[in-house]
């Protein structure tokens, strides 16, 4: 019983006199080490406090690197089976309670675990980010949790607490990917071109390093070399101060219209969702709004990506990885969205699916398959961050 009481006032008074070194050595002399003598043997009090600090690493760490040496060895396997866990979500059984709940959240936290690959893959953010890293961040996130969310706030707050919540988020995206098209290197005369909301896109470059196909060196010198004989050519041209003249005001009128088809652009969706929350579903003025806002932003920001290239001024966008001519194809394609939002689905899209759709779910084995994808038709349609295209 002594022995056992020497043992604990000794493992006391080791570990009050590792404090006092601490606390000592910090004020005092950095280079001070205490040593100690427990039982006949010496024990130098810097060495303990090393290994005290290596023991204060989490836990996790080891697995966390061994993790990122896994998706960095074997990028396209981890892909392959991530994109295979999250088909697996529509496949979740109705038995279990708020299933569209859980089945969105999965899909989400497996959408997040790929974007981290992508964080790990390109460390440096040179490939999928650039230096406005963080705000695409953002928007990627926001893309990705926008269902979720919109859910949890229609079963808290009902349908005014879901529009108000979709209105604020809205206008903090808008805000966001105004400064994305203020900002950055590749901005012409304070704008430039909007990539894909401002989110992130694939690289053209390969996990391992490489380039993909079409992007060799030689090719991008050679392309290089043509364009700046190129620009020296019309550069010769412009000397005259007449044709300067000229060239200056096409200059000023495509920067204008680019900065003001990509502020329509940005600010499209909030100026939807206001008109929405406020009219509502049966109202075809927020239709309306939207879609000429959209049609007017294509056609000022082509028109102002053409004057500027005309002049010899290259039009960047926010990412490395998409031109402007591939963003203006991508927002024509999200045109199609407009035959999904209210009232035109009710009025024309809702019944020819239905009727379609119907027909061809009574054909036998196959019949399931229609009726199952007209069973999500009507599953998205109910939550607006499925196709709002913004």
């Amino acid at each position: 019983m002594r022995r056992e009481c020497e043992d604990g006032v000794l493992t006391y008074s080791f570990v009050l006199l590792l404090f006092c070194e601490g606390t000592f050595k910090s004020k005092h002399s950095p280079s001070l080490s205490i040593v100690i003598r427990t039982d006949g043997v010496w024990v130098d009090g810097s060495a303990l406090e090393a290994c005290s600090m290596s023991s204060s690493k989490p836990f996790y760490a080891d697995w966390l690197e061994r993790y990122e040496g896994l998706v960095k060895k074997h990028p396209n396997d981890v892909r392959v089976a991530v994109e295979s866990l999250s088909m697996l979500t529509f496949f979740i059984p109705g038995r279990f309670g708020d299933v569209e709940l859980i089945s969105e959240a999965s899909y989400v936290v497996l959408n997040l675990l790929e974007l981290y690959h992508g964080r790990i893959l390109d460390a440096s953010r040179a490939l999928t980010a650039g230096p406005l890293w963080h705000w695409r961040s953002f928007l990627t996130v926001m893309q990705e949790t926008g269902v979720v969310l919109e859910m949890m706030s229609l079963s808290r707050g009902g349908e005014k607490g879901r529009w108000k919540f979709i209105f604020t988020i809205e206008s903090i995206k808008a805000l966001v990917r105004l400064h994305l098209v203020l900002s950055g290197e590749a901005s012409v005369g304070g704008a430039r071109v909007l990539a894909d909301g401002g989110r992130f896109s694939t690289p053209l470059r390969r996990p391992d390093g490489s380039q993909s196909p079409g992007d060799s060196p030689s090719r991008r010198q050679n392309r290089d070399v043509v364009d700046a004989h190129v620009r020296q050519w019309r550069r010769d041209r412009y000397n005259t101060s007449l044709e300067g003249l000229k060239r200056e005001s096409t200059l000023s009128q495509g920067k204008y219209r680019l900065l003001l088809g990509e502020s329509l652009h940005v600010f499209r969706p909030v100026a939807y969702v206001a008109l929405r929350r406020k009219l509502g579903a049966s109202s075809w003025i927020p239709w309306l709004v939207s879609g000429i806002i959209d049609i007017f932003s294509l056609r000022y920001s082509n028109d102002g990506v053409q004057k500027c290239k005309k002049m010899d001024l290259k039009v960047g966008t926010s990412d490395v990885n998409t031109s402007p001519r591939a963003e203006f194809q991508r927002r024509q394609m999200l045109l199609l969205m407009y035959f999904m939002r209210e009232p035109f689905y009710s009025m024309l899209t809702g019944r020819v699916a239905k009727s379609v759709l119907g027909t061809f779910a009574k054909i036998p084995l196959v019949g399931f398959f229609f009726e199952y994808f007209l069973e999500m038709l009507e599953y998205m349609k109910r939550y607006y961050f499925f196709w709002s295209g913004s």
